[in-house]
């Protein structure tokens, strides 16, 4: 886990990259931030995720329209 409290906007992102980069299997995110990059930006650094949570409503929302847009990875079909 990468943060501090009242960070700025280019230190949250930075963050963000650095967790990313672990290549991680599981994730755990709030506003879907991390799995959104990992899905967009970052897609090389998604391959090995099993699973992941998100808290957020807004994160939800988020995850669906990426799979709506076509962009949500799966290992699993539908």
């Amino acid at each position: 886990m990468y943060a501090i409290k009242g960070e700025d906007r280019d230190t949250y992102y930075s963050h963000l990259d650095i967790a990313m980069r672990f290549q991680p299997t599981i994730t755990m995110d709030d506003g879907a931030d991390l799995v959104h990059g990992l899905h967009t930006s970052h897609k090389v650094f998604a391959e090995g995720i099993i699973a992941s949570l998100e808290e957020t409503t807004t994160g939800v929302i988020r995850l669906r329209a990426l799979d709506k847009q076509g962009e949500l990875k799966s290992r699993f079909s539908r």
